[in-house]
């Protein structure tokens, strides 16, 4: 209340000639004109009422009342005020004069003054950023066991350098806010306890506060929650499903359970297939800014199997996630560049992207700058550096990049020519399932190069590739049976093997069984069969069909002869190196 000797100097002054008597008066007048107790809840409880009401004007009102109980003392108000000036409601929107009736109610021990000042201090809106004396005002909310200061505090401890008693005080206070029922409390303390930070795991204790999180519908619950269901973690009886815990996340906003769910539905995990919710889902998250989402949907809009096909939406998606530095996005975002698919051919633009996924080691970047400064497309051809590049892809575990890798010892690209090194490396691609890896080892072991020749292990390592369909493995394998290399000899074997082969398409599959055909090796006498099977390879460039062609033409096996025709198919042979269409051609006068 205020008093006369309160008053300024000039009225005191005013006054003194008749000093008792008028401090008496102005005491006496001023105690009736202060509102007691009773009206500042009054204004304080219709402010609230106000405020329920929920329009503009009812804001105004409810900040007005606030204020008048706010200035005479009045707590409740003066917090309420604060929060006002903070949202912006009723008044203009002030952090500065929210921090201030917040310290008003903070220093008189409100223990939700005192959180809030904690968080304001922490945050720096309102006053200047001090992560000390957010704390401060955090321990004195904690002391009164305020449970949102206890989290925060736990948070505090957690964050900051304090030593090696941070994570056990930290734990302390989420356990003291979580048995209080703050949500985030508690589902912090459920993780410290499932990860086992500063303590042991006890993941029977934390899935049951997880739980109690889940029950408040706290999002990070939820989502987590989700996790251990899709991963098994939970007793069949838990009651929880991964897809209801995160479409109910996803209801909240949370761009992580919206993505969740969505590949949920995309690919029929914990749900029926459902690729209406599954694009939506989806859409929301990538529209929330989520990366992971956006790729995943670039993916889908790619490929058009599940989504419809749409390569420009896949850019923009890969665009909006590359922006944010997803690898994933950045390496095929670089892919449309360097080929020209629906962005403009930028091989520059390319390279840089790699170069940014594969800092962040993603394998394929990797491997793909190591291509790109082999052939010197968008950089200087620098065998060094593909070396390099090709080995952290490798050491990451690219099976494409272990066989490349194998091919730079081997042949000394960028390094030191070590076939060793190459018969070691090829050995570990193979056995990650390299197709490639076990062919070149197996031409290793048939050669003698960097390893000691042996042919049944050639044979062998040929074989388990050409049956998981390899058709280099098979082609080899198929010429071992014919010289009886590592096994015994067997024709029939050899031409069953390139029948495969030339059904599949490869061309040196159809020239080695256009071979038998037109020699009757194995196979009944075809001249015929032989021309169309060295047609097809031929079509597709292969040099030894197009001299082989060339000589049906010349002579009229299986084809009508035609010389000009012969002609152009025995200079095409030799414009890629088969020595012997040369020869035929000076030797003929076909030239």
């Amino acid at each position: 209340m205020t008093h006369a000797s309160q008053l300024p100097v000039t009225v005191h002054q005013a006054l003194s000639v008749y000093e008792n008597d008028a401090v008496e008066i102005v005491n006496k007048t001023l105690q009736e004109l202060t509102p007691g107790p009773e009206q500042l809840e009054i204004w304080f409880l219709e402010g609230c009422e106000r405020f329920k009401e929920a329009t503009g004007k009812s804001y105004t009102k409810a900040a007005a009342l606030w204020r008048q109980a706010a200035e005479f003392g009045h707590v409740e108000s003066q917090f309420n005020l604060a929060d006002c000036y903070f949202e912006g409601e009723g008044v203009d929107q002030n952090p500065t004069l929210a921090v201030y009736w917040w310290q008003k109610a903070a220093e008189r021990e409100d223990a939700d003054a005192q959180n809030a000042l904690g968080e304001c201090y922490w945050t720096g809106v309102g006053v200047k950023q001090d992560a000390l004396i957010a704390r401060d005002w955090w321990e004195r909310a904690s002391q009164q066991n305020q449970p949102e200061a206890l989290y925060r505090l736990g948070c505090w401890f957690l964050s900051m350098d304090v030593g090696p008693d941070g994570p056990d005080n930290a734990i302390n206070c989420w356990k003291s806010a979580a048995e209080l029922g703050n949500p985030n409390a508690q589902f912090e303390y459920a993780m410290a306890l499932i990860d086992g930070i500063a303590s042991e795991k006890d993941s029977k204790t934390g899935i049951e506060w997880l739980s109690k999180a889940v029950e408040q519908g706290q999002i990070d619950a939820l989502v987590q929650m989700g996790k251990l269901c899709s991963q098994g973690d939970l007793s069949s009886d838990s009651g929880f499903s991964a897809i209801r815990l995160w479409e109910q996340a996803a209801a909240k906003g949370s761009a992580e359970a919206q993505l969740l769910a969505g590949l949920c539905y995309l690919r029929g995990d914990g749900s029926p297939v459902n690729l209406t919710l599954a694009a939506s889902y989806l859409s929301d998250a990538a529209a929330a800014g989520n990366p992971e989402a956006n790729y995943v949907l670039g993916l889908e809009y790619w490929a058009g199997d599940r989504l419809p096909e749409d390569h420009d939406a896949a850019v923009r998606c890969w665009n909006g996630a590359a922006s944010t530095g997803h690898a994933g996005a950045q390496y095929r975002l670089g892919v449309c560049y360097f080929t020209g698919d629906v962005c403009k051919g930028d091989v520059s633009q390319a390279i840089d992207l790699w170069a940014k996924a594969a800092d962040q080691n993603h394998q394929d970047a990797q491997l793909a700058i190591s291509s790109a400064y082999a052939m010197g497309e968008g950089v200087s051809q620098d065998l060094e550096k593909s070396f390099f590049w090709c080995r952290s892809s490798a050491q990451l575990g690219n099976k494409e990049a272990m066989m490349k890798l194998g091919v730079h010892y081997f042949c000394g690209l960028g390094v030191k020519e070590n076939k060793s090194t190459a018969v070691r490396v090829w050995k570990d691609a193979a056995q990650a399932g390299d197709l490639d890896a076990m062919c070149a080892l197996a031409t290793c072991y048939q050669k003698g190069e960097g390893v000691t020749q042996d042919l049944v292990q050639a044979f062998q390592i040929w074989d388990e590739a050409a049956q998981s369909g390899h058709l280099e493995s098979k082609n080899a394998l198929a010429s071992c049976y014919v010289s009886g290399s590592g096994v015994e000899k067997n024709e029939e074997a050899a031409v069953s093997l390139w029948q495969d082969s030339a059904q599949s398409g490869d061309p040196e599959g159809q020239h080695n069984l256009a071979v038998c055909h037109f020699f009757g090796d194995g196979v009944t006498k075809d001249r015929f069969e032989a021309a169309h099977l060295w047609q097809l390879a031929a079509d597709q460039q292969h040099p030894n069909a197009l001299h082989w062609l060339g000589i049906c033409y010349l002579y009229g096996h299986g084809v009508p002869r035609d010389v000009d025709r012969s002609r152009t198919l025995l200079q095409a042979a030799a414009d890629r190196g088969v020595t012997a269409a040369a020869e035929l051609i000076n030797k003929t006068g076909t030239g």
